[in-house]
Formats: structure tokens, C-alpha cells, sequence
């Protein structure tokens, strides 16, 4: 997925901030913190265009392993059940969230290593077949391309909805 996470992070928050508002944490700082966990796996993008040289997928760093995320979003669960004051686990919670579902969402057209560091065979729903010698533009042709409209709709639908209701 290369446009449905920031739209996939506002979905987030927009459905799960009344469950978080009595902590006390504001919406700008939810929607910051889910809109960050959305697309913090892809931070790895700064290593590859630099000193990785583009020469592995950015698929196959750290910040795209589930475990690491999965122990994060578990270690929030726990804080944000264990914390007094539940503003800042409010906050770490819906970012682990988003990037666990990062995750997930390139698992539909992209690969992720879903037992890494154990093992690092690569899962993904769909097989987007290499044709012009660009992964990026590869996707783009392929019909699963089309599912990035989901999220992107989903958004929009919610952000036009809070719009008329004032």
C-alpha cells in the first residue's frame, strides 16, 4: 500500500477517540499520534534512500517486523491499562495500533517478513506480477492498486460527515 495508510490512521482515530476522550487526551494530539503510527514503519525510507543505497527492499528492516510492533501495541495495551494518568498511554497505544496495521496493510500487496527475526520468508495475499523492472510502477498497474480506494473513500466519507454536521 503506498497511499491508503495516512487515510487508514485518520479511520483509526476517528472511530476509536471517544473510547480514549475521557483520558483527557485532545483530538489533534490523537489524530497526530495515529496518523505518525500510520506510516512509521515507512520511516525505514529514510535509511534505504541514504546509507542502505536502495539495496534491499525496505520491506525487509526492523521497522517493518511485526514482532516489534506486535510488542509494542501489547506493551501500550498494558501501560494504558496499568496508567493513572492515561493521556500519554492514550497516545502510544493508537500509534502501535496504526503501525501494526501498516503492517497489515502491506501484507495484501506487498511482503512482509511476519516471522522476522525467527524467519524471514515473505507473506503477502496477492502476487503482484514484476513486468516493468519497477516494483512501485508493477503495483500501480496491477488491479490491486485499486484497493488503496478503500481507506482513501473511508476517510473521506468520515471527514465529509463531520463537515455537515457542522
Amino acid at each position: 500500500m503506498i497511499l491508503g495508510h495516512l487515510p487508514a490512521g485518520y479511520v483509526v482515530a476517528k472511530l476509536s477517540y471517544r473510547r480514549f476522550a475521557s483520558s483527557g487526551v485532545s483530538w489533534r494530539a490523537f489524530l497526530m499520534a495515529s496518523l505518525l503510527g500510520a506510516v512509521a514503519p515507512d520511516f525505514d525510507f529514510l535509511y534505504y534512500y541514504t546509507l542502505g543505497q536502495q539495496r534491499h527492499h525496505h520491506h525487509a528492516y526492523v521497522t517493518h517486523y511485526p514482532l516489534l510492533w506486535g510488542a509494542l501495541l501489547l506493551a501500550a495495551i498494558v501501560w494504558h491499562r496499568m496508567a493513572r494518568d492515561r493521556r500519554w498511554a492514550s497516545l502510544g497505544l493508537v500509534f502501535a495500533l496504526n503501525a501494526f496495521i501498516h503492517l497489515c496493510l502491506d501484507s495484501v500487496a506487498g511482503s512482509i517478513r511476519w516471522l522476522a527475526p525467527f524467519a524471514y520468508e515473505r507473506y503477502s495475499l496477492l502476487v503482484v506480477p514484476h513486468m516493468t523492472g519497477s516494483r512501485r510502477l508493477d503495483y500501480l498497474q496491477h488491479w490491486s492498486f485499486w484497493l488503496e480506494l478503500i481507506p482513501i473513500s473511508w476517510a473521506l466519507w468520515l471527514w465529509w460527515r463531520e463537515r455537515q454536521r457542522h
